[in-house]
């Protein structure tokens, strides 16, 4: 269940409720406000964030928005891990990674399309002290620009 913490008046939280009754408690306020303060040196700078950055909006719509009802902008991963190039030009995010301010219980999981969404466990220090967890969607597929040929 939701910790007590997060029963404070004037916080609204989003909940997910997924299956086997797992949720997610996410307060959409304050991680837009998370998110419209990154600026462009806070991202990584690699060929592949890059990529990943240029194409997540257009070539996953939906999840972009479901992504945004919750304050996450997709372009704005904290972190990725690219796979290398396949025949066809598309490179697989096997991991995407999004901080979320709220509660997301262990073992919660979401399905949108093949892309699944589940709480990290493994992920970079986010150095926020304030209650938050970083939420990781995987497989992404994305084309390869001719930066990662």
């Amino acid at each position: 269940s939701k910790p007590r913490h997060w029963t404070s008046p004037g916080i609204k939280m989003r909940t997910i409720l997924c299956k086997g009754n797992r949720k997610m408690y996410i307060d959409p306020i304050r991680t837009a406000a998370y998110y419209q303060a990154l600026t462009s040196e806070d991202l990584c700078s690699c060929n592949y964030c890059q990529n990943f950055r240029r194409h997540i909006r257009t070539c996953y719509p939906g999840i972009s928005l479901w992504l945004h009802s919750f304050g996450i902008e997709a372009d704005k991963a904290m972190e990725t891990s690219p796979l290398e190039r396949d025949e066809q030009g598309y490179i697989e995010y096997c991991g995407c990674q999004y901080v979320a301010f709220g509660f997301c219980e262990s073992d919660f999981q979401h399905q949108i399309g093949n892309v699944v969404f589940r709480k990290a466990y493994s992920h970079p220090h986010t150095g926020i002290t304030e209650p938050h967890f970083v939420l990781e969607c995987f497989p992404i597929w994305l084309p390869a620009d001719e930066d990662l040929l």
